[in-house]
């Protein structure tokens, strides 16, 4: 392992504007299921770089206070992870293989069905997951834990950072994983969800290298369902009666009916490079992180 190279990984990382940066050896993912295993995107993957880049606190503040959505569908969801930091990861990418190693930057944000849950024990093989988990590599390069809510949660800023991939041929040295626990299981962020999508005790266990990973059951189409704003309890511009089951096929035709009612939907769509960022309780609701406001 280079110490120089990781070294100047890191330094390249944060001068591109990651707040949080580390590596993870790829064999800490040996218990991932082969579909979403490193190495089936990349086979000469040997080491994963994570990075985060933190949210605003003005911006978690006006969400969370139902005063303004506009601000954190750009700055604290689709912009921030389709543009900012895909753009940190493509730069950060170009310096590795400007030093010769193969490196591929995996898209923060996956196109997944939203209508699946963890129906698997292991949360990194849901359909609603892509190849490689940004929440797992964060935590696999020692920059994060799970919370209880299913989302990880740093040191630094808690629940509050959008996080981005690398996958690399390069020699780099890993980082240790957070080996004290953060989430301290408040359940504030179940309290928090206006859809009741969390459960409030850990159910789902799973291994990323070697620690065992407790969390909580996610009823995911329920936290979609508010999500993409299909109810006003959050910001939804309309209210649509929750059913109790939720199929694909009456999620997308719900949503698909509110976008074709809903000028003001379809053009923060386009403005905000997502259809979603309606919700964020559970996130904004998390009392963790070292990062305050004077």
């Amino acid at each position: 392992m280079s110490k120089s190279l990781t070294r100047d990984v890191k330094e390249a990382a944060l001068k591109l504007g990651a707040d949080l940066v580390g590596i993870a050896s790829v064999d800490r993912f040996f218990d991932a299921p082969p579909e979403h295993d490193p190495k089936r995107a990349l086979p000469e993957t040997r080491t994963l770089i994570s990075v985060a880049i933190r949210h605003l606190r003005g911006v978690q503040f006006t969400q969370k206070r139902l005063r303004d959505n506009y601000p954190y569908q750009i700055f604290g969801y689709g912009w921030l992870s389709h543009i900012r930091i895909n753009t940190l990861l493509f730069e950060l990418a170009r310096v590795l293989e400007d030093r010769g190693y193969i490196a591929l930057p995996y898209p923060s944000f996956c196109d997944a069905d939203p209508t699946k849950g963890h129906e698997d024990p292991k949360p990194a093989a849901s359909p609603a997951m892509a190849t490689v988990s940004n929440r797992h590599a964060a935590v696999a390069a020692g920059i994060a834990q799970f919370g209880l809510c299913n989302l990880a949660m740093t040191e630094e800023f808690g629940t509050c950072q959008r996080f981005g991939t690398i996958m690399t041929s390069a020699p780099l040295e890993p980082d240790p994983m957070i080996a004290k626990p953060l989430c301290n299981n408040c359940g504030k962020c179940v309290e928090a969800c206006p859809s009741r999508a969390i459960g409030s005790e850990p159910e789902v266990s799973f291994q990323i290298g070697d620690q065992t990973i407790n969390i909580a059951a996610l009823k995911r189409p329920r936290c979609y369902w508010y999500h993409f704003g299909l109810s006003k309890k959050t910001y939804g511009v309309l209210d649509i009666d929750e059913p109790e089951e939720i199929t694909r096929e009456i999620f997308e035709q719900n949503l698909c009916d509110a976008l074709a009612k809903s000028r003001y939907m379809r053009d923060r769509y386009q403005k905000t490079f997502a259809p979603a960022g309606y919700c964020g309780m559970c996130l904004l609701s998390c009392p963790m992180g070292k990062y305050k406001l004077k």
